[in-house]
């Protein structure tokens, strides 16, 4: 799957300059993120959910949690949490 990735988690939402993520799942696509990020790379991809989570709370008034069991649980509640909040946009692939 592709998403377009929304917004900028830095403090400033930005929808001129969207990235694209590919991937199989959602922890691909987060972890992928993740190890793209200048500050968020050395974090593990758990830390990373938590702070993607809250981030997006504070600069987008999204409401979002890192819930679930599993670290692929974790990642999907946030990845579904993005969706719904319009920060990511599942793309079609061509």
């Amino acid at each position: 799957m592709v998403v377009r990735v929304n917004g900028a988690f830095n403090g400033e939402i930005s929808r001129d300059e969207p990235t694209y993520i590919t991937g199989d799942t959602a922890r691909e696509i987060l972890d992928e993120l993740r190890e793209g990020g200048i500050f968020t790379a050395e974090m593990t991809l758990d830390a990373y959910l938590q702070s993607l989570a809250r981030n997006a709370g504070l600069f987008a008034g999204a409401n979002i949690s890192a819930a679930g069991a599993t670290l692929d649980e974790r990642a999907q509640s946030v990845f579904d949490g993005l969706v719904a909040a319009g920060l990511f946009e599942r793309e079609e692939v061509q």
